[in-house]
């Protein structure tokens, strides 16, 4: 999956056989599969967020690949208790994808304390895009990465405002 924070890419691929464009707040699904040929064009001043990921790689070489883009009128977006909450994988998201029981989340907490119940069968890999203040009483900056896999929260304090991709994702696939 290719997020894009800022500006704009175009991606070319077997599939289509042309280059499409994918403008900020967009993103796109690439699900391999067999195989395929893809390529990306960042444009200068832009900045994306890239994730990889394939938990059963023996089941998907068996499907053909495929390959969906998203617009940012595609993201379902809440605004709850000072955060805003961008759901690109989970239950309101419009994503087709391969990968039973993962959520992504671009969450952007405005300045203050913030508890976050999580659950101890999951992992949550949090990138900080931007931003500072501790997590669990970490200290944490612009592009620092954690992992919270035995707590039943998480505790969020700012310093301003903080911008985190959060994935979560099961500790045992099914």
């Amino acid at each position: 999956m290719t997020f894009v924070l800022k500006g704009s890419l175009e991606h070319f691929d077997t599939a289509t056989n042309v280059w499409t464009p994918i403008k900020e707040g967009g993103f796109q699904v690439i699900q391999a599969g067999s195989g395929v040929m893809h390529s990306e064009r960042i444009f200068e001043g832009s900045e994306v967020f890239q994730i990889w990921f394939d938990p059963d790689f023996s089941k998907s070489l068996k499907t053909c690949p495929s390959y969906k883009d998203y617009a940012k009128d595609d993201v379902e977006i809440n605004n709850i208790a000072n955060v805003k909450r961008l759901e690109y994988i989970g239950s309101q998201s419009k994503v087709q994808h391969q990968t039973n029981d993962i959520n992504i989340s671009r969450e952007i907490f405005e300045k203050g304390t913030f508890c976050k119940d999580t659950d101890i069968s999951y992992i949550y890999s949090i990138y900080v895009l931007s931003g500072d203040g501790t997590i669990n009483n970490k200290s944490v900056l612009q592009d620092d990465f954690l992992i919270i896999d035995d707590s039943s929260s998480v505790n969020i304090d700012t310093h301003n405002k903080i911008d985190l991709f959060i994935v979560r994702s099961p500790k045992v696939f099914s």
